[in-house]
């Protein structure tokens, strides 16, 4: 099972070395505990200036060996017999006390120098933490976020997110767990929302790491999970060093003290997570989910090669006009139809009427009476 996790804090500016090893440990231990997605998340509370540059670097290869701070352990100078006399009862309890001290903390987290083991698919996105949407008005119609895979909002006004679920385009609403919400969730909005193909995010990250968020974790999450009603819900972590990560198991477990089933939790963080990346790759390379537009270059000719182009575009409608030499049928022509007079055909109708009866056409009596009168 994949499990995703789509906010990764990033720094906004270009990162330094101490931040790209913090974000490499990150990722290495997203790795180790089954995570085959991440994005990378840069947080903005402004609009996006003219010249704006996406910061996020994606990390091309991993960390190989052990970290600095954690040294191998040092090579154990006693040699053993070889053939060990079998230990006896009393000493078993000693050789596990032993063999538990000997143990090195850079052992407990599997390091590996093949690069296909630490591989994971890594995203952009951009978060906008905003509570007035005329002010925000431009970063939503800005062209720079066709530079991220995800476009996120976290409102903290009720009008901003009654206008964020009714008419931008966006892919992800995020909701600050750490302290308490500011508006009232209301169904019919947050359902408006998720009609319109827009994802919840719980991001459980800043309420693990903080003693005194923790209170406010599971009554907003609970509040969230009741106005969605689990539809569109994905969790993400928000994990800022790596002794914080947890495993999805772990989070999905976490889930179902909001009112989550264990099914909705797991697919909380795979499935539902994988259609919210395919609904944004949707969004961003067509139009209104249906049209792709790719540009194509096409070559013009040159001046020298266009009157060669029209005399060969003359020969081919030629060709492909006149009757073929090894009697092939001529193609097809529209030819005039001539229909019948209307004062005729009304003429020749009556006639048959009159023949129908038994009366003459022309003298309107019929032969039977002409016949008997001539006799007479």
């Amino acid at each position: 099972m994949s499990f995703f996790d789509l906010n990764v804090p990033h720094p906004s500016n270009p990162p330094s070395a101490a931040e790209t090893a913090n974000l490499s440990r990150v990722v290495d231990q997203l790795c180790t505990l089954g995570f085959q997605v991440c994005a990378f998340n840069t947080t903005v509370t402004t609009k996006l200036p003219q010249n704006h540059v996406s910061p996020i670097k994606f990390l091309d290869a991993f960390r190989e060996t052990a970290p600095p701070n954690d040294p191998p352990a040092p090579p154990s100078t006693t040699t053993q017999p070889s053939h060990p006399a079998p230990p006896d009862a009393g000493s078993h309890r000693g050789d596990l006390l032993r063999a538990k001290s000997s143990v090195h903390r850079s052992d407990l987290i599997p390091y590996t120098s093949d690069k296909s083991a630490k591989r994971i698919r890594q995203l952009s996105r951009i978060t906008l933490v905003a509570d007035d949407p005329g002010a925000s008005y431009s970063f939503h119609n800005s062209p720079h976020l066709n530079a991220y895979d995800l476009i996120a909002v976290q409102p903290t006004s009720e009008r901003m997110l009654q206008h964020v679920c009714s008419s931008w385009n966006i892919d992800i609403i995020s909701f600050d767990l750490s302290s308490r919400l500011p508006f009232h969730l209301k169904p019919t909005t947050i359902g408006l929302a998720a009609d319109r193909g827009i994802f919840f995010e719980l991001a459980l990250g800043p309420a693990v790491r903080d003693s005194g968020a923790r209170k406010w974790l599971v009554s907003n999450a609970a509040q969230v999970v009741k106005a969605c009603g689990g539809r569109n819900l994905i969790i993400s972590g928000g994990w800022t060093r790596a002794i914080e990560v947890r495993g999805g198991h772990d989070l999905a477990n976490l889930a179902t003290l909001f009112g989550l089933s264990p099914s909705t939790a797991r697919a909380a963080l795979t499935t539902t997570c994988r259609a919210l990346v395919a609904r944004a790759e949707s969004r961003r390379v067509t139009h209104r989910a249906a049209v792709a537009v790719s540009p194509t270059l096409v070559a013009r000719p040159t001046l020298a090669q266009a009157p060669d182009r029209q005399k060969s575009a003359r020969e081919s409608a030629s060709t492909s006009t006149a009757p073929g030499a090894n009697g092939s049928p001529k193609p097809f022509t529209a030819t005039s139809v001539s229909l019948p007079d209307e004062g005729k055909s009304d003429t020749n109708s009556k006639g048959q009427m009159k023949k129908r009866k038994g009366e003459d056409p022309e003298g309107g009596k019929s032969k039977k009476v002409k016949a008997g009168a001539k006799g007479m």
